[in-house]
């Protein structure tokens, strides 16, 4: 029998669409209203003259065929069984004008920093067990639901759950404290900044190490498209280019939203949106939400950043991901300038350019206020602004790659402002919260005192962000209505 309920759902991102697939599954009718121009929300891709630009997907943890995660994943339409998953075999890094190429293999990696750390072998050794766990471990998808969920978190998903007990509390500052090897601490806060959770550091490459942690090919535009197209299959209605100017609130029951002058009646309402534009516009600054609030005003965010890329006539055989040092520092606008530069290269996925040719992306780190000012009142100088950067950053990456200059043929450029027009990201913060101890270990409450029947959920109800906790979000969300 069909529910009588109506679900309205602001955001189709990740968290929007797994929300509304798992909602028209359980025989719930919804509706997605969405901002932007198309669906995905931060998980987006676009292509310029046949040249593909990802600008979300680096790695996505629980992409291995058999883990409970890869079957979260297709249930929602994320990845299906015939996805290929791509799995880089080292990361590189240039530290001190050293590169370093780390193999994503927990034996190799092991004898690779024993290489460069001898007196460090036990700290090592007892650090590669920690990862080891991990590979071996699946991943665990929300609490356990039955006696059977029970007995795969404590055995097969025995290394997940330990690194929770254990790593969760403490930062990769202080878990490389005891290292006496300079270098190798150096390569470690380079592997995960040293504020944030040991957690998200073996995470991180535990999971790469077991070919657990890989790039689905057709990155986030296939992913989006995927998941689109399965909602709508299910008769979930989307429509996008339709900002939510207000939830609307009466008796302290949600009663809908207004988007374009418009009423859109509704018995429960999910915000799989920014949670700063949720509860200071779209909800006029009413109703409080404690500790979202406080974190809102100085909590710890994944800093703003620039994407600057470059679609080429040819191949430099750049590896999957490099970060490299700048000769001279390079100005990102304002007063903020950058001494690396992250380079990505899509040639491991032949959809991203025409034969032959190549698409690479630089992700560098920038100011958000003075991006958004000079878009706002000066669009023609930001124009100018993104170009100039771009070609400064071209003769750059020249140097390491000579040719690359002469072979650009296309150049696109998302700055902070970017992110701000088309998601209303509260300070450009692409990712939320930091993964740090002291926020991992809050309890974010899904839901605002005083309004019945409204849900938050997404990024901004998860410190650390990524696709895993937003599409776990989106269906935990969806599951609460019944």
């Amino acid at each position: 029998m069909k529910s009588m309920k109506k679900v309205v759902i602001i955001g189709a991102g990740l968290t929007g669409l797994s929300a509304g697939i798992t909602l028209q599954k359980n025989g719930i009718q919804s509706e997605i209203y969405e901002m932007a121009p198309w669906p995905g929300g931060v998980c987006t891709a676009w292509t310029r003259k046949g040249h593909t630009f990802d600008g979300c997907i680096h790695w996505m943890v629980g992409t291995r065929t058999g883990d409970p995660m890869r079957k979260m994943y297709e249930d929602v339409g994320a990845l299906n069984p015939e996805t290929v998953i791509y799995n880089p075999f080292e990361i590189t890094m240039e530290i001190a004008g050293q590169v370093y190429r780390i193999p994503m293999n927990v034996e190799l990696f092991h004898d690779y920093l024993v290489s460069i750390a001898p007196e460090d072998s036990r700290f090592i050794t007892r650090f590669c067990k920690e990862l080891e766990r991990i590979a071996n471990s699946v991943m665990i998808t929300g609490k356990p639901k039955s006696m059977s969920d029970f007995y795969v978190l404590m055995t097969k998903g025995r290394g997940f759950f330990r690194a929770i007990i254990k790593h969760l509390r403490k930062t990769v500052g202080q878990y490389a404290k005891p290292v006496q090897n300079d270098q190798l601490r150096s390569i470690i806060h380079h592997l995960m900044p040293p504020s944030m959770s040991v957690f998200a550091l073996v995470m991180m490459l535990g999971t790469r190490m077991s070919d657990n942690g890989g790039y689905p090919i057709g990155g986030a535009k296939d992913m989006i498209k995927r998941m689109s197209s399965l909602y709508e299959k299910l008769g979930g209605k989307l429509t996008c280019d339709s900002k939510v100017d207000e939830i609307m609130v009466e008796g302290g029951t949600v009663k809908g939203i207004m988007t374009k002058g418009a009423f859109k009646e509704a018995t429960h309402v999910i915000a799989a949106c920014d949670m700063y534009d949720t509860l200071q516009r779209m909800l006029k600054g009413r109703y409080p939400h404690p500790v979202l609030d406080k974190l809102l005003k100085d909590g710890p965010l994944f800093s703003p950043v620039m994407l600057v890329s470059y679609g080429l006539k040819r191949s430099f055989d750049i590896p999957f991901s490099i970060v490299h040092r700048l000769q001279t520092p390079l100005k990102t606008g304002g007063n903020m300038s950058v001494n690396s530069y992250h380079l990505r290269s899509f040639d491991f996925d032949p959809s991203f350019a025409p034969p032959g040719k190549s698409s690479v992306m630089v992700m560098l780190s920038a100011a958000f206020d003075e991006w958004h000012d000079l878009r706002i009142n000066h669009y023609q100088a930001y124009q100018t602004k993104k170009l100039e950067i771009a070609h400064q950053l071209a003769d750059h990456i020249n140097l390491r790659y000579p040719g690359f200059k002469d072979a650009i043929e296309v150049i696109d450029v998302a700055t902070p402002s970017t992110y701000h027009r088309l998601n209303n990201l509260y300070k450009a913060s692409y990712e939320g919260f930091l993964p740090e101890p002291a926020l991992l270990k809050l309890n974010i409450k899904p839901s605002i005192k005083g309004i019945r029947n409204l849900y938050l959920a997404g990024q901004w109800t998860t410190p650390g962000g990524g696709i895993p906790p937003a599409v776990m979000s989106g269906i935990q969300t969806a599951n609460k209505i019944k």
